[in-house]
């Protein structure tokens, strides 16, 4: 049996690409190079429990012994491999272009071998996580996806997503409020202003710019300016 922390692990995983998946459907995203599990706010054991659960024991029923069991049989026993491992097989099983076999291939043939195990992993095609991914969108005011057909609004982008953007580098106040989600202090917040102002500036001095790179500049500074010190933003 898999610990919990090796199952709420894995199952950040899943959470994470689909609430990233439900993000950009809504006009958003986190930006380039940013690790998504790391600034994904993790779900509680309640809310894992009524998807996570079901889907391990279907995988377990189609292979006919525990899944945890084939992972120890091949070698794969520590937890942060458990946990890894176990995130590569979900993503597969869900369709997300990630496999059990891009890194574990060799352990998880060995502990298919040594338990006999010759069933396909079950396809899994349940939307629980990306529904409760749109319900916390929602919760947090973002606008609704668009009619079929028709395309986001271009302007909308999350506030932190635009941080991420627009930041002079890793030393800079933006990269910190970005990275932290918080403005820390009132120093801080006129730091970032200055960054904004100067980007907006830019902006305004040059003919091309991205499709509502302005207003989503605005958006920032309007959210940095009524920012509470220590308070901790969403993706809004």
């Amino acid at each position: 049996m898999f610990s919990d922390t090796v199952v709420y692990g894995a199952a950040h995983v899943i959470y994470s690409s689909e609430f990233a998946d439900a993000l950009e459907n809504r006009g958003g995203n986190f930006g380039g190079g940013v690790d998504i599990c790391t600034v994904v706010d993790p779900l509680t054991p309640a809310e894992h429990d009524p998807i996570i659960r079901p889907l391990l024991a279907k995988i377990d029923k189609a292979l006919g012994v525990p899944l945890a069991d084939v992972f120890t049989a091949g070698g794969i026993v520590r937890e942060d491999e458990q946990e890894d491992a176990l995130g590569d097989l979900l993503m597969g099983v869900r369709g997300h272009g990630v496999s059990i076999h891009d890194s574990y291939d060799e352990a998880w043939e060995r502990g298919c071998q040594a338990c006999g195990v010759t069933a396909d992993l079950p396809y899994d095609e349940t939307t629980e996580y990306n529904d409760l991914a749109h319900e916390k969108l929602d919760a947090a005011g973002y606008p609704p996806e668009p009619a079929e057909g028709e395309d986001p609004d271009p302007s909308y982008e999350p506030i932190i997503a635009t941080a991420f953007a627009w930041h002079g580098g890793q030393d800079t106040a933006m990269y910190a409020f970005a990275s932290t989600r918080e403005v820390q202090g009132e120093e801080h917040k006129a730091a970032i202003l200055a960054e904004i102002a100067r980007s907006i500036a830019w902006h305004n001095d040059h003919a091309e710019q991205g499709p509502g790179d302005v207003r989503k500049l605005n958006r920032l500074e309007a959210a940095v300016n009524a920012a509470v010190p220590g308070t901790r933003f969403f993706y809004c």
